[in-house]
């Protein structure tokens, strides 16, 4: 089942296509917490309003203070609106139990009028809103919530690269005993997860294991590479697929991984959703994987054109 998603990315480019419809003489945006606040400082920068969390307003309001209090350094060049509106924001509105927190947390203030959006809502939601920017399903993951949603109770994981930094050195021995015990942590779900699939070997899996203790990472399953050593791993080389074998095997919903490469095999081997950490996107059913990968390839010849231009400037003088 193909789900939907969205991307730090998608959401600046859906505000900024969206800000249209917001009225531009608003005093002040308030963000609904947490993930509120990412928006409202978005629309609060293109409006060029304060921005403030709940606390933060009822508290300017109990002393009387002006909303430009939590402007920053730029406090003198916002606008006032002059509207004695507020609009208060959220990133996405599907039952609306923070939202509804929210209008209660606000219901004693009675002379400003509260005007409410959200970026994302669901059919049923734009009847619970003043502005809106897009509809989704019920079932979509954002790029700020994915390591801390439901999903992933049905989800199969990457270890190194998604919830540890890769390791700079695999000796295949001390060294890289050492990096398992004191790997760095990346993004550590705040769920279950159904299962681990990593390549790391067999013989690492106790000190794997403590480590996922000592970070909280609860799993009902952890699913190792059963070869003797990393020589004869680099000459299996089947990483991606092997993860696909098992993704397919499972009633896993979700595979979470970090190399785009290996993503893209296991969309070719499952047709199942696969979120990548390197380039933060979903893959699906193939084709995204095969349209990421060329994305990537491309970014990369234009990095590589742009840096061979600049040291022929630096070093070569400009071409005429």
């Amino acid at each position: 089942m193909e789900i939907v998603y969205r991307s730090f990315e998608d959401l600046s480019r859906t505000i900024r296509e969206n800000i249209h419809k917001i009225p531009h003489d608003i005093d002040a945006v308030v963000g609904v917490p947490r993930s509120g606040m990412i928006p409202a400082y978005l629309v609060g920068l293109y409006l060029n309003k304060p921005v403030l969390s709940v606390g933060a307003f009822l508290d300017s309001r109990a002393k009387g203070e002006g909303y430009a209090a939590e402007a920053g350094q730029r406090q003198a060049y916002i606008r006032p609106g002059g509207s004695n509106r507020v609009l208060v924001v959220d990133d996405s509105y599907r039952r609306g139990e923070a939202h509804r927190k929210v209008v209660e947390q606000l219901a004693p203030v009675k002379d400003v009028q509260f005007l409410h959006a959200a970026v994302y809502t669901t059919a049923e939601g734009v009847d619970h809103l003043d502005f809106w920017c897009e509809v989704l399903p019920s079932r979509r993951l954002f790029e700020w919530n994915i390591f801390h949603h439901k999903t992933l109770e049905n989800a199969a994981l990457d270890i190194d690269g998604v919830l540890c930094q890769d390791p700079p050195v695999d000796d295949d021995g001390e060294q890289y005993l050492a990096y398992i015990r004191h790997a760095i942590p990346r993004f550590i779900p705040s769920t279950p997860v159904k299962m681990l699939v990593t390549c790391r070997l067999e013989k690492y899996r106790a000190a794997t294991e403590a480590w996922l203790a000592e970070q909280g990472v609860r799993y009902e399953k952890l699913v190792m590479l059963d070869l003797p050593d990393k020589a004869t791993r680099l000459k299996w080389g089947r990483h991606g697929f092997y993860k696909g074998e098992v993704y397919e095997q499972s009633d896993c919903t979700l595979f979470i991984e970090s190399s785009l490469r290996e993503a893209s095999q296991i969309t070719e081997v499952t047709r199942k959703p696969v979120f990548c950490t390197q380039t933060m996107s979903m893959l699906q059913q193939g084709i995204s994987a095969k349209t990421e990968l060329a994305l990537l390839d491309a970014r990369r010849r234009v990095f590589r054109k742009r840096f061979r231009e600049r040291l022929r400037r630096l070093f070569g003088g400009r071409k005429h």
